[in-house]
Order: structure tokens, then sequence, then C-alpha cells
């Protein structure tokens, strides 16, 4: 062996004791379930649903080297290791660290009314025992959506997500591992006219520049210090962005490095045409349970979890303690299904798949079976907000008034109804005592394949 020889394995040596082991992460505490009574106030909250993926670049404390292939200027492929948050790992000044992130710009209203709770129920659905740190907020004025750049730590490792709020409540965006030393975070998301690049960076920089030729680099001014969005038009296969220190230093970059590319048809999905835009009423459904619920529905049309969504319409539970869920549900593309799903005090799970739903329906109905020591099923009845008296009648009979927690409930009604009941009648009137909706409730318990 050769005197380098010696010399290099000497120095790996003595490099790898420097190494410290990542710690092991904690297993997150689930949120639980708010219960539901009838003569309970409800909670209003907002929708839920389920991830869907966009395109994004995590960008670590690298200069990559550039790439001379006679047509212009390139940058060489740069691919981040993630790792866990060490606590004992040292981070340059203008790196994000997890453990004591950037602070937050930007709009803090998106996050306001139990916003961020919700954000973080949706996001722990899929990363279990994670901790969220919002770094920036705003409201895209074309949509009116709300938007949020947050790092998350977790059994998962850290992470960096973009999420935005639609219709059927939250929807991540961006889904990233964090690389180490992290200086600069890309992302290419929809936009109105064009797609838009978000470039967030730590406050203390001095200039953010965007190049959409890889060279020429103009400097786009945002509204917080460290931010900047730049419209993506034209040819964008060779653009690039750079970050400067305070100094404004040329030859030293904080971060000089390709921007991702934007890929039509990412980002959120449109919601489906026949999706109620009915408000989420009842208590907020823990988001293992939820889980669950969409499995399940997922399963019953034989799609993969992933490509289903959904929006939750009420969630509670009745008398004997069967929690239970009801809303919405779809594949991707598709039109939405009513769907419930619900569980007894054994943890006996009893799923409901319903067929396409109508367009603009006056009313959306499950029953939950009777549980342990109950005589009656639960008629959950959940009508358009506008539906200002429920009815209710079983076969020959008149009507008589339900829900006299209705008020608690937001309008939603819960009644108890025999099992073996056929013929049984729902009347529905608004304010000024028009009829909305009358017909008998097994029109509206109809399952996917078969009405009972």
């Amino acid at each position: 062996m050769s005197p380098i020889d010696d010399e290099l394995r000497s120095l790996f040596t003595s490099r790898a004791d420097l190494l410290a082991p990542a710690p092991d992460p904690l297993a997150g505490i689930e949120s639980r379930a708010r219960r539901m009574r009838r003569n309970r106030v409800a909670a209003s909250v907002a929708g839920t649903a389920l991830a869907v993926a966009a395109i994004a670049a995590v960008v670590p404390a690298v200069l990559p080297e550039k790439v001379a292939d006679g047509g212009g200027s390139q940058f060489a492929d740069v691919t981040p290791t993630p790792t866990a948050s060490a606590p004992d790992r040292a981070f340059a000044p203008q790196s994000l660290d997890p453990a004591n992130p950037w602070p937050f710009r930007g709009t803090e209203s998106v996050l306001i009314d139990g916003g961020q709770q919700s954000l973080t129920d949706q996001w722990r659905a899929k990363h279990a025992g994670s901790s969220l740190t919002p770094l920036y907020g705003q409201v895209y004025e074309p949509s009116n959506a709300g938007e949020v750049v947050f790092v998350a730590s977790g059994p998962d490792g850290d992470r960096w997500a973009v999420a935005t709020t639609s219709e059927s409540g939250w929807q991540i965006l961006v889904d990233n591992a964090l690389a180490p030393d992290t200086k600069a975070l890309l992302a290419a998301l929809p936009g109105d006219e064009v797609p838009r690049l978000l470039v967030l960076t730590s406050p203390a920089i001095g200039d953010i520049a965007y190049a959409p030729d890889g060279t020429t680099f103009r400097s786009y001014e945002g509204s917080d210090g460290g931010v900047s969005v730049v419209p993506l038009e034209g040819d964008t296969s060779r653009d690039a962005v750079r970050v400067l220190d305070g100094n404004g230093d040329l030859d030293k970059p904080v971060f000089l490095g390709p921007a991702p590319d934007f890929v039509a048809g990412s980002g959120a999905a449109a919601a489906p045409n026949n999706l109620v835009t009915w408000p989420s009423r009842g208590a907020t459904p823990d988001a293992a349970f939820l889980e669950k619920a969409l499995n399940a529905f997922a399963q019953g049309l034989g799609a993969k979890r992933s490509d289903v969504e959904g929006k939750v319409l009420f969630a509670g539970d009745d008398d004997a303690r069967n929690v239970f869920v009801f809303g919405q549900a779809w594949i991707k593309g598709s039109d939405a299904h009513t769907f419930g799903y619900s569980v007894n005090g054994k943890g006996e799970a009893t799923p409901f798949l319903g067929p396409i739903t109508a367009k603009n329906p006056d009313v959306l109905a499950f029953v939950v079976a009777a549980g342990t020591g109950q005589s009656t099923e639960t008629l959950v009845v959940v009508p358009d907000p506008a539906v200002a008296k429920v009815l209710y009648g079983v076969a020959a009979s008149e009507y008589d008034v339900k829900g006299a927690g209705q008020e608690n409930l937001n309008g939603v009604v819960l009644i108890d109804r025999d099992p073996r009941a056929q013929g049984d009648k729902l009347k529905l009137l608004d304010g000024s005592e028009k009829v909305l909706f009358e017909g008998e409730v097994a029109s509206l318990l109809c399952g996917i394949k078969e009405c009972g």
C-alpha cells in the first residue's frame, strides 16, 4: 500500500470518529376524536382532504457545478440525502434548522379559526406524531386560497411542505424530506395564468434573483424579506435561482442552482363537479379514524388509497357511543360519492359506500347501525344549510318535528330509527315553510350496488 493510501485511510478513519448517530425519533400521540352529543354545542370545522402531489425542490447549502454543453449554462444535478435533525449538529447562519426555524412571515390569517389545527390533523394522517412550524402564509388572490409553507419534524424525519385551502379542506401540494443545511426552499406551484415559483429563504439574505436562461438574473421583490414569487413563463428548461447574502457578494452566493420544473396537472386537483359546498359540521374527526374511513372507501371501489380524497360533512357519535364520520369521497378526476363510516363500542367498523352524489342535493343521509344495548339505529340527516326545519314520520303517520337539539348541531339531525322501518319519510322546509324535499328515507340510503 502506498503512502498516499495510508494517509487517506487515516483521514477517513479520523473523520468517521467525528460523526454522531442520529437520535431515535419519539412516537407521536394521535389526537383523539371529540365526542358529540345531541344536546351539546358542536364546533364548526373546516373540511379535510387527503394530500396531492406537486413539483418542488429542496436546496442544500452547496453550489452546483456548471456543465458546459455549448448551448448555455446548465447545472449539475444535486440529489441531497435527507437525514433526521440532530440536536448537536451545527447549522450555518442562513440554513433552515428544524429545531430553530426561520421566523414566520406573511399573512397569519390563513391559520386562524382552527386553520392550523385542521392542517396539523391533515398532515398527521400521513405523518403520525409530527410537529409543524409554519414558515410563511399568503392568500393567493386569483383563487382566494390560503397557502402555507411549513417545516415538520417527527418519526419520518425532518420534512417541509406547502399546503393550500380548497372546498374540501387543506390539500398538501408539496411534501419533501428536508436536506441538511438547506438554505432555500423552492416550489413550482399552479397559478391563475402561468405557474409560479415560490422561493423562501432566511430573512437575513440580501437578494433573490431568477434567470429564465440560467445566466441573466433579475431580482424579484417580495412582500417580506427572504420571500419571492416569480411567474414561470416561456422556456424554463434552463432557469435558475440565485440567493445572495446581505452584502450582495456575487462571488459567494448563499445559493445558486436550477429552479424546479412545473408539471401540468400537478398541484391541487380540481374538485369534483358534484362536490357540495356545505361547511363541515360536528366534531373534528380523529386523523387516524378518518384515514381508516377513506381506506375503506378506496377498498370498496378497488382504488389505491393515494388516489382517493374526501370531504367531511359531519362527524360525531350517538347515544350508544357509536363513533362515525359522514361526507363525500372520490377518486381523483372522478365524481364524488356519499360515504359513511362508523365504529361501535366493540371496535367493529361498518362502512357505507353510496352512489355518485346528485348535483346540488337538498339533503344527504346514512344510518349508523344499532350499538350494544341499543334497540334503535341512528339516522343521520345532513341537510343543506338553507334548511330550517326537518320533519320525520313513520309510514302512514303524521310528520313530527325532529332535532330538538338541531340548532346545537348546526342543522344536522340525529333520529332514533327502528331498524325494521319501511316507508318512513322526511320533509325539509326552508325559513318560509317552502318544501325543499319530501320523500321516503330509503331513497337516501341507497348503496352503490343496491337500495334498501
